[in-house]
C-alpha cells in the first residue's frame, strides 16, 4: 500500500491562524495591565500646568469659595460659573476634594477640567459618584472639605523595590498620580501617606505592595494591575481646609498648618492648658494612664512604662502650679497611688539610712525609674505645699544613694534586687540625669546633706569620667542633667556645673544650626529641628535642657538670647503637631486626641511622654518670656529657692480677682480650646466611635531614620512650591 503524504495546504494554514488569533485573543484578556498602560501622569490634559503664576493660591477669600464650591457640589446644590469668576479665569490644575469626618478613612476624589472651577466641580462630582453617603442629607456641620491644587509635579519610579524611599523630608507633601491611554488616573494624596501611616519609619520608606494595593482600587473601570517597576508623577499641591463646622479657612502643610504656631505667652498658654488637660484625662480612676494610642486606628496599646509614668505626673505637676486647676492636682494624686503600688520597700542599713523604696517593672528595677518618682513628688509638693509624700520621697531619695559607687560617684542604672532581676548591661545615659535633678529638687524641701553629697559626687562622675575625653560638641543631649546642673549650680555655685550645661547647650546649637542642615530653607515646617526626622519628643526634651541652661544663665547673670532663640522656635515646631479642633481633622476619634502630641510630622501614635516632654518645656519657655513682662510663675531653681524661704505665694497667672488674661490665639490656625472656650469649639466636632483595644504594642523607641538615598531626575514643568 502506497504511504500517504501530509500536505500542509491553505485550509491548514487557515486553521492554523485561527488558533493564533484565538490564543492572542485569550492571552490579551487574561494578561495584566503593563507598565506601559499605567505611566506617569505628565500630559498637560492631565495636570494642567500651563503657567507657573500660582497668585490666586495666595488669595483667601478665592480659595474659600474653592472649598464652599466644593461643598456645594457634593451637597447637590446648584452653581453657576460666574459666581465664581476668579475661578473660571484660573488655569484648569488637577484638583483633590477630600471630605472629613463622614468615614476613615476620608473619601477622597480627583478631577481636571479646562479651568479651576470645572476641576472642582469634577472632583465633587467624582466624589459623589463613590455612593459612599448622600451628602445632601447630611449634617452641613458634621464634614469638613478640602481641597487640593496641584502646582508642581515630577517623573518618578518604584524601580521594582520592595520600598519606596523618598527623602523623608518629603513624605506628606507629595501624592502619586498615574495615567493611561483611556484617561484612567488612580492616585493616592500626601494626607493620605500621613493619615494612614505609610511610611514605615524603621525601614525609611514606603511600602510598594501597600501603594499599588491603593492605586488599583482606583482604577475607575476594566481593572488593571501596576507592576513594581511603574513610572508614576509624584504631584505637588496647595493645600486648603475649613474650619470646624465648615467655618473659616486653614491652609494645611504636611496635614498640618502652616506656618509653626508662633510661641508666644498667649498661644504658649493654650497649648500648656489643653497638653496638661490631655494628662488629666488618661489618667484613670485607678491612676494608671493610658501610655500610648495610635491616633488614626484608635486603638490603644496594651502595653506600659512606668518611668514615663513618672515623669508624665512631674510635668502634670507642673501644669498645676502654674494654672492651678483642682483637675490637674486629683489626677496627681491618683497617679501616684498607682507608681507606690508598683514599688518595694527594702529594710536594709547602709550609708542611706534604714530602708530605701524603688520601682519595679518588668523585671527591672530603674535608677531612673525612682528618680523620676521623686522628681514628681518633689514637683507636687512645691506646687501645693502638701508634705503626704515626704517620707516617700526619702525613701526614693535613698535608694539613688544606694545605687552609687562609693568611691568613684557613678551611678548604677540598674539594681539587682532578687535572683529573678534582670540588669541590663548597658547604662542609660539619662537615669543618673533624672537622678540628679530628683536630689537636686529634693534638697530644697528636705535640706539633709547626703542628698547634696550624693548628688555632687553623682555630678561630677559624668562631668569628669563619663563625659570626660568627650569633645564638647559632641557630648550627649542630656536634658535631665542639664536641668540637674541648674539645680546643682544654685546649691553650689560650681563653675563645672555651668560650664557643662553650656557645652551641652553648644552640642544641641551644633544640631541645630548643622550648616548641612538646610532643610529649614526648603520645609516651612522644619523650624526648631535638631535632625531630618521631625518628631516632637526628641525636640521637646532639648527645649527642656535649653531651659535648665537659661535658668542656669540667668542665676549667674550671663546672655541666654541663643538659648531662648532655640527654644522659642523648637516650641513653636512641637506646639505645631498638637492636636487641637483645626488640625484634627482627620482623626476617627478627634475629641480623644485633643491637647495630645502626635510622634511626628508623619507618624500618628500618641504617648503620654511625647505629651510630657513638650508640656514641661514649654511651660519653661512660657516663664522665661513671661519674665521679660516683669511676670513670675513658678518653675526653676530661683523659684524654687524663694518657696523655700518664703513660702509659695503664687495663686495662678492671673491671681484670683486680678483682671483677666485673654488668650485668643491665632485665628484658624491655634484655635483656643481649653476650659469653657474649648468647650464651646469641641461641641462643633461630630461624635466619636469607642476605642478599639490593639491585639499587641511594641513598647520599643523609634530611632530617627538616616538619609534616604537619591531618586531619579526630576523633571518640573511648574515652578517649585513657595514656603506659605
Amino acid at each position: 500500500m502506497s504511504e500517504r503524504r501530509f500536505r500542509f495546504g491553505a485550509p491548514h494554514i487557515a486553521i492554523l491562524c485561527a488558533i493564533v488569533v484565538a490564543g492572542l485573543l485569550v492571552a490579551n484578556l487574561l494578561r495584566p495591565v503593563t507598565v506601559g498602560d499605567f505611566g506617569p501622569g505628565h500630559a498637560q490634559r492631565t495636570f494642567g500646568l500651563e503657567s507657573d503664576d500660582d497668585s490666586l493660591l495666595d488669595n483667601r477669600s478665592e480659595m474659600e469659595g474653592a472649598l464652599a464650591l466644593a461643598r456645594a457640589v457634593l451637597r447637590d446644590e446648584k452653581t453657576r460659573p460666574e459666581q465664581y469668576e476668579a475661578l473660571t479665569a484660573f488655569d484648569g490644575r488637577r484638583v483633590f476634594v477630600t471630605a472629613y469626618g463622614i468615614d476613615f478613612p476620608a473619601p477622597v476624589a480627583t478631577g481636571k477640567g479646562d479651568n479651576l472651577y470645572e476641576s472642582i466641580v469634577d472632583a465633587a462630582a467624582n466624589m459623589r459618584k463613590q455612593d459612599r453617603t448622600k451628602w445632601e442629607d447630611e449634617d452641613p456641620a458634621s464634614f469638613r472639605v478640602r481641597v487640593d491644587v496641584t502646582h508642581k509635579l515630577v517623573k518618578k519610579t518604584f524601580k521594582g523595590k520592595d520600598l519606596y524611599k523618598p527623602d523623608r523630608q518629603e513624605i506628606g507633601i507629595f501624592g502619586i498620580l498615574l495615567e493611561d491611554s483611556e484617561g484612567r488616573t488612580p492616585f493616592l494624596t500626601g494626607a493620605e501617606i500621613v493619615e494612614q501611616e505609610l511610611y514605615h519609619s524603621k525601614k525609611k520608606g514606603l511600602p510598594v505592595e501597600d501603594l499599588i494595593e491603593i492605586l488599583e482600587e482606583r482604577i475607575t473601570s476594566g481593572g488593571g494591575v501596576i507592576t513594581p517597576e511603574a513610572s508614576f508623577s509624584r504631584f505637588y499641591a496647595r493645600s486648603f481646609i475649613e474650619g470646624p463646622g465648615g467655618k473659616g479657612i486653614v491652609e494645611l502643610y504636611r496635614n498640618h498648618t502652616v506656618p509653626n504656631d508662633e510661641a508666644t505667652v498667649e498661644n504658649l498658654a493654650l497649648s500648656c492648658r489643653a497638653a496638661a488637660d490631655y494628662i488629666a484625662r488618661i489618667i484613670g480612676d485607678d491612676g494608671k494612664h493610658l501610655y500610648s494610642w495610635d491616633s488614626h486606628t484608635d486603638r490603644d496599646a496594651r502595653s506600659y512604662n512606668m518611668l514615663r509614668h513618672g515623669g508624665t505626673t512631674y510635668a502634670l505637676a507642673q501644669a498645676y502650679d502654674r494654672f492651678r486647676d483642682p483637675a490637674y492636682k486629683a489626677a496627681c494624686e491618683r497617679s501616684f497611688d498607682y507608681l507606690l503600688s508598683r514599688t518595694q520597700l527594702q529594710e536594709e542599713e547602709g550609708p542611706w539610712g534604714s530602708n530605701y523604696r524603688f520601682l519595679v517593672e518588668d523585671r527591672k528595677a530603674k535608677l531612673g525609674g525612682s528618680g523620676l518618682a521623686l522628681v514628681a513628688m518633689c514637683q507636687y509638693t512645691e506646687a501645693t505645699g502638701d508634705r503626704r509624700y515626704l517620707e516617700n520621697m526619702r525613701e526614693f531619695a535613698r535608694f539613688i544613694v544606694k545605687m552609687q559607687d562609693p568611691d568613684s560617684g557613678k551611678l548604677i542604672s540598674y539594681y539587682k534586687y532578687g535572683p529573678t532581676a534582670e540588669v541590663p548591661e548597658k547604662d542609660s545615659i539619662y537615669y543618673p540625669g533624672e537622678a540628679l535633678y530628683g536630689l537636686g529638687k529634693f534638697y530644697y524641701i528636705d535640706p539633709d546633706p547626703l542628698w547634696l553629697q550624693t548628688a555632687v559626687k553623682g555630678a561630677n562622675w559624668l562631668i569628669f569620667d563619663r563625659d570626660g575625653d568627650i569633645e564638647p560638641n559632641k557630648l550627649p543631649h542630656d536634658h535631665w542633667l542639664m536641668m540637674a546642673l541648674s539645680y546643682l549650680y544654685a546649691h553650689t555655685k560650681d563653675e563645672a556645673y555651668k560650664t557643662h550645661c553650656y557645652n551641652i547647650a553648644g552640642a544641641i546649637e551644633t544640631k541645630y544650626r548643622d550648616p548641612d542642615h538646610k532643610d529649614v530653607r526648603k520645609y516651612a515646617d522644619y523650624l526648631g529641628l535638631y535632625s531630618r526626622t521631625p518628631l516632637v519628643t526628641p525636640v521637646g526634651c532639648r527645649i527642656e535642657g535649653m531651659v535648665g541652661a537659661i535658668d542656669l544663665a540667668k542665676l549667674a547673670g550671663d546672655d541666654y538670647a541663643e538659648f531662648q532663640e532655640m527654644a522659642v522656635n523648637s516650641a513653636g515646631f512641637t506646639m505645631t503637631l498638637q492636636f487641637d479642633p483645626v488640625n484634627s481633622f482627620w482623626l476617627p476619634n478627634p475629641d480623644k486626641a485633643l491637647g495630645g502630641l502626635r510622634a511626628g510630622a508623619f507618624e500618628n501614635d500618641i504617648r503620654n511622654d511625647y505629651v510630657q516632654h513638650n508640656l514641661s518645656g514649654w511651660l519653661g519657655v512660657e516663664r522665661i518670656l513671661l519674665a521679660e513682662r516683669s511676670v513670675k510663675v513658678p518653675g526653676g531653681p530661683e523659684w524654687h529657692e524663694m518657696i523655700s524661704k518664703d513660702g509659695n505665694p503664687f495663686q495662678g497667672y492671673p491671681a484670683p480677682g486680678d483682671p483677666p488674661v485673654e488668650y485668643p490665639g491665632r485665628p484658624l490656625f491655634h484655635y483656643p480650646y481649653a476650659g469653657v472656650q474649648g468647650q464651646a469649639l469641641i461641641q462643633t466636632m461630630p461624635a466619636a466611635p469607642a476605642s478599639e483595644p490593639a491585639p499587641a504594642d511594641d513598647d520599643s523607641a523609634k530611632p530617627a531614620p538616616e538619609a534616604a538615598g537619591n531618586e531619579t531626575v526630576e523633571t518640573t514643568p511648574a515652578a517649585a512650591p513657595a514656603a506659605s
